[in-house]
């Protein structure tokens, strides 16, 4: 079945006039169908890393205030920073220590 329905329409890619055959054509030609399609897929694409990007922010718990003793005392491990801070030393004489612990690091 064919029909002989001319309907006026103005494309949703470039916003021209057309005579468009069905109801339910948006757009002018096969130029502007794939350039809105490759808008579509871009968005898509955007909008989904964008929920990736707030579930990550989510799952990334803040760093707890360096100076809080309490904060320090609930970590299972402690960088070298936490260490001096905890120890209320510099952080150089925390690298010293573990140096004289388990000896010089040998280049091969």
């Amino acid at each position: 079945m064919s029909s002989n329905i001319k309907i006026k329409k103005i494309c949703q890619q470039c916003g021209q006039e057309f005579i468009a055959r069905t109801t339910v054509t948006k757009y002018c030609g096969d130029n502007c169908a794939k350039k809105a399609y490759k808008v579509k897929v871009r968005e898509e694409k955007i909008k989904s890393s964008e929920k990736q990007l707030a579930i990550q922010k989510e799952s990334i718990k803040p760093k707890t205030d360096l100076n809080s003793y309490f904060a320090l005392k609930t970590l299972d491990y402690l960088t070298v920073k936490e260490a001096a801070v905890l120890l209320k030393c510099d952080s150089r004489t925390i690298y010293l220590s573990i140096t004289e612990v388990n000896g010089p690091v040998d280049s091969v």
